[in-house]
């Protein structure tokens, strides 16, 4: 048997980013989005700085942050679409 023998640690690979159309509702910790898929109608909570310079009412495009924490699933705003109501 060798000696010394060299162990490695297999990283887990990367989970696929869960990507979510809705619309953005602003609160006073930044805000939440509102799925627009029937399905999956749970909130996710936007940072303040996250929800800088998105209006109330419009459509995004987010995707879920993975947190370690308890409390109300962290979404990242990856693309506007404009206003929800045209």
């Amino acid at each position: 048997m060798p000696r010394g023998r060299a162990t490695t640690s297999l990283a887990r690979p990367p989970e696929p980013s869960t990507r979510i159309v809705g619309v953005f509702r602003r609160g006073h910790d930044g805000g939440t989005i509102t799925s627009a898929d029937r399905r999956d109608r749970r909130d996710f909570a936007v940072s303040a700085r996250e929800a800088e310079g998105v209006e109330d009412g419009e459509l995004v495009v987010a995707e879920e942050v993975v947190a370690r924490r308890y409390g109300p699933v962290q979404a990242r705003i990856a693309e506007r679409l404009g206003s929800a109501e045209a």
